[in-house]
């Protein structure tokens, strides 16, 4: 006889869970396994909405399926945990409704808000715990959130989302800039072309310049300068909506509610220019994390454990998304409990290791993966793969 999910105790860590974001055109997945010694290693994989698959909650149900077979063929015993972390909105219902089509025991309760998961990454390495108010800035594939958030609590004093930022304005900034050195450029070339300068856009977090191989043979070198200088006009628009975003927390809560620290996550992190000017404009110190693309669905792992267990229920879920202050208290509960875990891999030589390889056809999302030990940052993985 089918029976509804129960909530675990939130000291009995599972093996593995599964966290995975649910951005708008860029989909990660996390797994969280938990050793018998406490060891955790932290895996994940990013799916990229491409103009085939269109749809972002199927590609939710695609990593949570990828990463499900892999563990099963590793010898997991049982279905692991899933905790989805989402901006909540009218996508909310349709990718509730694909989660119960991938697994009928998936349900509202499996569901919890990014700003939720990014904070309890960040509590989980220690970073924040010296801060009241932190000011929580997610530049994502589409767009930016940020956010003021009393770290304590978990109460959100205010949010926005603005679209002057995000990687896709990143990519056409720098495509304008070198478009003048670029030749023209055949249709069925643009694809590729473009494909290498966002190639380039991720070089140029860690290197002054990169070369873009063109069709023909012909190369064309940027420089981080080339695009700083192209970022100017939205990163000015930038810097208001945050200043906008701070004022506005302080005048619906008071000077309190000013942040005491400022961390950026998400795809856009990697980008010098964006990181330094949340700097510049609040002037507070900067809460930093390896692999910040994958804090969000670090996040969801995480609270994936305090989530409902994976059995098996045909009765619709009315829990709905979970409240802020909810998911606030059993972060809580898991940084006591984990004291702030340290993240571990199996011996290796150095502090990161990024595993890739190219898989797929120009029809598939693009896969990119990364295993690491989260100590030192560290540029995004240049090429994709993923569990095959």
């Amino acid at each position: 006889m089918p029976h509804a999910s129960t909530r675990p105790d939130p000291t009995d860590r599972p093996a593995t869970t599964l966290g995975v974001s649910a951005g708008s055109e860029v989909v990660c997945c996390a797994v969280l396994t938990t050793t018998e010694t406490g060891r955790e290693i932290f895996d994940y994989r990013t799916l990229t909405v491409d103009g085939v698959r269109s749809d972002p909650a199927e590609l939710v149900t695609t990593s949570l399926a990828l990463a499900t077979d892999h563990l099963l063929r590793d010898g997991a015993a049982d279905r692991p945990r899933v905790g989805v972390a989402h901006r909540p909105s009218s996508r909310t219902r349709p990718l509730l409704a694909a989660l119960r089509r991938h697994d009928a025991s998936l349900s509202g309760d499996n569901l919890v808000t990014d700003i939720d998961a990014a904070l309890c990454w960040l509590r989980h390495t220690g970073e924040v715990a010296r801060f009241g108010h932190i000011l929580l800035v997610d530049v994502g594939a589409s767009g930016t959130s940020v956010s003021v958030v009393d770290q304590v609590d978990g109460t959100v004093r205010a949010s926005t989302r603005t679209d002057v930022m995000s990687g896709r304005v990143v990519e056409r900034a720098l495509a304008a800039t070198v478009e003048s050195r670029l030749p023209a450029v055949h249709v069925l070339d643009r694809a590729l072309v473009a494909a290498r300068l966002t190639t380039a856009k991720e070089q140029l977090s860690s290197a002054d310049s990169s070369s873009v191989d063109l069709p023909g043979g012909e190369t064309v070198t940027v420089t981080r300068a080339d695009l700083e200088d192209a970022l100017a006009a939205p990163l000015r628009v930038f810097r208001s909506a945050v200043t906008d975003l701070v004022e506005t927390a302080i005048v619906l809560h008071g000077e309190s509610a000013r942040p005491d620290a400022a961390a950026v996550i998400g795809g856009g992190a990697f980008v010098p220019a964006v990181v330094d000017a949340v700097a510049d404009t609040v002037d507070v110190p900067l809460v930093t994390t390896t692999e910040p693309d994958a804090a969000v669905a670090k996040g969801a792992a995480l609270l994936a454990r305090t989530l409902a267990h994976p059995a098996r229920s045909t009765a619709p879920s009315t829990s709905g998304v979970r409240t802020a202050g909810a998911v606030a208290v059993a972060c809580a509960v898991l940084a006591v409990v984990l004291a702030y875990g340290v993240q571990a891999l199996t011996p290796i030589d150095g502090p990161t290791v990024t595993t890739s390889a190219a898989t797929g056809t120009a029809d598939e999302p693009a896969v990119t993966t990364s295993t690491t030990v989260d100590t030192l940052p560290a540029p995004p993985p240049a090429l994709t793969g993923g569990w095959e």
